[in-house]
């Protein structure tokens, strides 16, 4: 809730006319033109670097909120293995992710609204929706990479949760490759809906809580 608020409080800083928007896009600005000096860029046509510096704006306004879940998952993820070292235990979330019906319509629907901000621009309500829209995205493909531990562990590839993790990200960095992981992980996520790879696993947890 906190990120997500202080995320919309600079969306909101970053979108407006007025005198403290344009102060507070001109001071990244001449950040963003000092690393690119830096950095041996300082040849790059004015045009090309006010083009840069809008997209890398707008895609930080619309990843906020993924981007802080992502941290926070990690974070946690990394706890529980460290306690469960201890335990002597190998179960994280991360083994037994999965995602309520429940969420499936609110997905769909936050994604139309995203392809509808392509073609008509929402501003401010675009920029939102597609930060709700990529959280969905994260959630389903955690819990692709979820039901991908549990049919790699029933291949007999049994690898910690981190290394699952890392393992994707690597694949992200790799072109063509990560559209390709952008697309089937989450997919994989959402055909639980309907085809329950982990029945055992469910019918399990049942007959444990009973």
């Amino acid at each position: 809730i906190v990120p997500g608020l202080i995320g919309i409080y600079f969306v909101f800083l970053f979108e407006g006319e007025g005198a403290s928007a344009e102060k507070a896009v001109n001071f990244y600005y001449s950040i963003f033109q000092e690393v690119l000096n830096f950095s041996g860029y300082n040849e790059i046509d004015g045009n090309a670097i006010s083009f840069l510096f809008t997209l890398a704006l707008r895609i930080i306004k619309s990843s906020f909120l993924p981007i802080w879940c992502f941290l926070t998952g990690l974070g946690i993820l990394m706890s529980e293995m460290i306690y469960n070292r201890q335990a002597e235990s190998r179960d994280t979330f991360l083994n037994r992710f999965n995602v309520p019906d429940l969420l499936l319509w609110p997905f769909i629907v936050s994604w139309l609204i995203a392809l509808l901000d392509l073609v008509l621009g929402l501003g401010v309500l675009g920029i939102l929706v597609w930060n709700i829209a990529l959280v969905f995205l994260m959630v389903y493909g955690t819990a692709g990479i979820s039901i991908l531990m549990y049919l790699g562990a029933k291949k007999g590839i049994r690898l910690n949760p981190l290394s699952w993790v890392v393992f994707s990200i690597f694949l992200l960095l790799i072109p063509v490759i990560n559209v390709i992981m952008i697309i089937v992980i989450p997919v994989l996520g959402i055909s639980e809906h309907w085809i329950k790879y982990r029945k055992e696993m469910k019918e399990n947890l049942d007959e444990n809580h009973t």
